[in-house]
C-alpha cells in the first residue's frame, strides 16, 4: 500500500509538474507570438502615432498662430520661448522613465510589465510635481530680486506660468510615451483629442474677452492638458503599484538614464543659451520672428515629433526580435529615409515658407532666409533619429552623453557668433552645425560598438 502510494504520488507530482509546465510553455509561446506579432505590425501603430501627433502639432500650431495674431511681437516672441522650454523640460522624465520603460516594456512578462507601469506611472508623476514647485520657488525669488534689481516683466510671469504647465505636460506625455511603447496606439487619440477641443476652446474665451496674452495661453495648454489626469484613473486599475518596488526602478531607471539625463540637460542648456543669446543680443521680438518661422517648421512635426516616439520603441522591439544584425539594418534604412525627406522638407518650406508665414500671421513676421536657416536645423535634428534610437535600445547611455556634448560645445563655438550675426537665423545655422556633429559621432560609436 505505502508503495503503491508512493508510485500514485509520484506519478501525480509527474502529471501536474507536465502540465505546468506545458501551460507555462503555452504562456510564453503565446507572449512570444504575440510579441512578435507586434513586430510585424508596426505601421499599424505608426498609424495611431503619426495621426496623434498630427492632432498634438496642429493644435500647437494653431494655438501660436493666434497668439501671433491677437498679440504682439514680443508677446509671441514669451509664448514660443515657454513652449520650448516646456519640450526641452520634458526631456527629464524622458531620460529617468520614458526611455528605459521603451527599452524594457518588449523584454518583461506581463506580470513585471504591471508593476513596472505603476512604477512608472508614480515617477512621472512626482517629477511632475518636483519640476512645478522648483519653478514656484523661482518665480518667488525672481519676485524678491525685482525689488533689488530690474529682472524684465515677462520673465517672472513666464516662469509663474510655466509651473502648471509642466505639470500638465509631463502627465500628458506619460500616457502618450506609455501607450506607444505598449503598442496602444489606439487610446493615443482618445488622449489627445478631448485636450485638442479644450485647449482651442479655452482661447476662444480668452480672445473673446480680450484676455489673451502670452501667459493666458500657456496657462491655457496647462489647463487643457490637465484631463490627462483621467488616463492615469483609468490605467490605475491595469498596473501595479508597490512603493518599494518603485524606488527599486527608479534606481534601475537612473542606472540606465543617467546619462540621458545629462543628454536631457545638455538640450535644455543648448536651448536657454541660443534663445538667451537671441534675446540679449536682439530683444525679445527676435524671439517672434524666430517663433513664426518655427511654427510653420513645426507643420512637419507629425512627422518628426511621432517619428522620434515610434522610433525609439520600434528599435527596442526590432532588437528584442531580431538581434544586433536587425538593429543594423534599421539604423541604415531610418537614417537615409530620414536624410532624404529632411532635405525634401527644407527644399519646400524655404521656396513656400515665407508666403505661409505672411498668410498665417503679419507680413512684417516673414523672412525666407529665417525660414530657411530654421528649416534646415530643425529637418537635420530628425536625421539623427534613427541611430539615437538604436543607440537607446543598445542602453548606450554614455555615447549618447558624448554625441550630445557637442551640442553645448556648438553653442560656444558657432552659436554666440553666428546669433550675434544672423539674429534668429543664427538659431538655424547653429542647430544645423549641432547636428551634424553628432551625427556623425552618434554613427561613429554605434558602428565601433558593433565590431567590438
Amino acid at each position: 500500500m505505502l508503495d503503491r502510494s508512493a508510485v500514485g504520488l509520484n506519478v501525480s507530482i509527474c502529471i501536474v509538474s507536465t502540465v505546468t509546465t506545458t501551460t507555462s510553455n503555452s504562456h510564453e509561446s503565446t507572449a512570444r507570438a504575440e510579441q512578435a506579432k507586434q513586430v510585424v505590425r508596426p505601421w499599424k501603430q505608426g498609424v495611431f502615432t503619426f495621426a496623434d501627433q498630427a492632432v498634438v502639432s496642429l493644435v500647437s500650431a494653431v494655438t501660436t498662430i493666434i497668439v501671433g495674431r491677437t498679440c504682439s511681437l514680443d508677446e509671441l516672441g514669451v509664448f514660443v520661448f515657454g513652449v520650448s522650454l516646456m519640450w526641452r523640460a520634458i526631456g527629464l522624465p524622458v531620460a529617468l522613465v520614458w526611455s528605459p520603460y521603451a527599452s524594457r516594456a518588449p523584454h518583461l512578462t506581463p506580470a513585471s510589465l504591471r508593476r513596472y507601469a505603476g512604477s512608472s506611472a508614480a515617477i512621472a508623476i512626482l517629477l511632475s510635481l518636483i519640476q512645478a514647485v522648483v519653478l514656484l520657488i523661482a518665480y518667488g525669488v525672481l519676485m524678491a530680486l525685482s525689488g533689488v534689481v530690474e529682472v524684465p516683466v515677462w520673465i517672472p510671469r513666464l516662469v509663474l506660468a510655466m509651473a502648471p504647465l509642466l505639470l500638465g505636460a509631463t502627465l500628458r506625455e506619460h500616457a502618450r510615451r506609455t501607450c506607444i511603447a505598449d503598442f496602444r496606439g489606439q487610446l493615443l487619440l482618445a488622449i489627445d483629442l478631448p485636450i485638442a477641443l479644450v485647449q482651442v476652446s479655452l482661447l476662444a474665451l480668452l480672445w473673446r474677452f480680450d484676455w489673451l496674452d502670452s501667459s493666458t495661453a500657456l496657462l491655457a495648454v496647462a489647463l487643457a492638458t490637465m484631463l490627462s489626469i483621467a488616463w492615469f484613473v483609468g490605467e490605475s486599475r491595469r498596473v501595479t503599484f508597490r512603493r518599494r518596488m518603485a524606488v527599486a526602478h527608479l534606481r534601475s531607471n537612473f542606472g540606465f538614464g543617467v546619462w540621458l539625463l545629462a543628454i536631457a540637460l545638455a538640450w535644455l542648456v543648448c536651448d536657454l543659451l541660443l534663445r538667451s543669446l537671441l534675446t540679449g543680443f536682439h530683444g525679445i521680438e527676435a524671439m517672434g520672428t524666430f517663433g513664426a518661422a518655427y511654427t510653420i517648421v513645426g507643420l512637419i512635426n507629425p512627422i518628426v515629433n511621432a517619428a522620434t516616439i515610434f522610433c525609439r520603441s520600434w528599435a527596442a522591439r526590432v532588437y528584442a526580435a531580431m538581434g544586433l544584425a536587425g538593429l543594423r539594418r534599421f539604423a541604415l534604412i531610418g537614417t537615409a529615409v530620414a536624410a532624404a525627406l529632411a532635405l525634401l522638407a527644407t527644399a519646400l518650406l524655404t521656396l513656400f515658407g515665407e508666403q505661409i508665414v505672411e498668410l498665417l500671421f503679419k507680413s512684417n513676421y516673414a523672412s525666407r532666409y529665417v525660414m530657411g536657416a530654421v528649416t534646415l536645423g530643425f529637418c537635420l535634428q530628425a536625421v539623427i533619429v534613427p541611430v539615437e534610437a538604436a543607440q537607446m535600445a543598445l542602453e548606450r547611455g554614455r555615447e549618447l552623453f558624448v554625441a550630445s556634448f557637442l551640442r553645448v560645445a556648438m553653442v560656444f563655438v558657432a552659436g554666440i557668433p553666428l546669433v550675434w550675426w544672423q539674429g534668429a537665423a543664427g538659431i538655424g545655422w547653429t542647430t544645423a552645425v549641432q547636428s551634424i556633429a553628432v551625427l556623425s559621432v552618434m554613427w561613429f560609436y554605434f558602428l565601433k560598438g558593433n565590431d567590438a
